[in-house]
């Protein structure tokens, strides 16, 4: 797989001249939109509360040690508990008040800008908008998915038909990363392609599986920094990197409804 970083050129301006075109023809993603540096610092600290309150929940007296290292340094002491089953999805979705107030943040007036619209969907039928944390601790590889297209975890996994997927945009936000080395890569220009995949039971839910050597593909690393996000087609060919960065990994997702799609 040949992998190389690419920051996007885009102001802002033109983004919200041609960010559906970005998105719909190439190269399928933008960048450059994100939170304010005081958004952004709230934001760290809804997460690292709802971390501390998890470990506290499976392993309480480990909760001491955990607050002393911090989420970025989660990874250092993570073997005190067992990673898998404490940090299932369910343990990683913001409550409704959390939600609410994500969603005042800057961030989702200016896809409002650039869409006209932009619904934060509810993938997994909670009742209200669905938002997610992921953690990804360095050297382990297990803990990003591999390359694939959401629209296949869609399919897959929640079981929506393309007349569902209509409209939907992903978006993936950078809170505790080291640039260039622990974000997101992408392959430009390969939603315009339908690519082979399959489906596999993983830890109780179907998953998607590329069937093409991941050797063969010609990633980019999105340098973002913190706070900033990226905006992808559904279709995009995408995965985190399975990095080896001395600091533990933390970034948000969500999926948009945009109209006219």
């Amino acid at each position: 797989m040949t992998i190389r970083t690419t920051t996007p050129d885009s102001g802002r301006d033109l983004l919200l001249l041609d960010g559906r075109k970005s998105i719909y023809e190439s190269p399928g993603y933008f960048s450059k939109i994100g939170l304010s540096v005081q958004e952004l610092a709230r934001l760290r600290e809804i997460i690292t509360h709802r971390w501390l309150g998890r470990i506290g929940e499976t392993a309480p007296n480990c909760v001491s040690e955990f607050s002393k290292v911090g989420v970025e340094r989660y990874h250092e002491i993570s073997d005190l508990i067992d990673h898998g089953a404490t940090w299932n999805k369910d343990a990683r979705v913001f409550s409704r008040e959390e939600v609410g107030e994500i969603l005042q943040m800057s961030l989702f007036s200016k896809l409002k800008e650039i869409f006209g619209s932009a619904e934060v969907a509810d993938i997994e039928g909670l009742g209200y908008p669905e938002i997610y944390w992921r953690l990804v601790r360095p050297g382990n590889p297990q803990d990003v998915s591999g390359i694939h297209a959401d629209s296949w975890f869609y399919s897959y996994t929640n079981e929506l038909s393309e007349d569902q997927q209509s409209g939907l945009i992903k978006v993936w936000v950078a809170v505790f990363v080291a640039p260039g080395h622990s974000g997101l890569m992408v392959m430009a220009d390969s939603h315009k392609k339908t690519w082979p995949n399959h489906s596999e039971l993983r830890h109780g839910r179907m998953k998607p599986v590329l069937d093409v050597q991941e050797s063969e593909l010609d990633m980019q690393v999105v340098a973002t920094e913190p706070g900033e996000a990226i905006v992808f087609n559904t279709h995009l060919l995408h995965g985190g990197i399975p990095h080896t960065h001395n600091l533990t990994r933390v970034n948000i997702e969500f999926a948009i409804r945009v109209p006219n799609a």
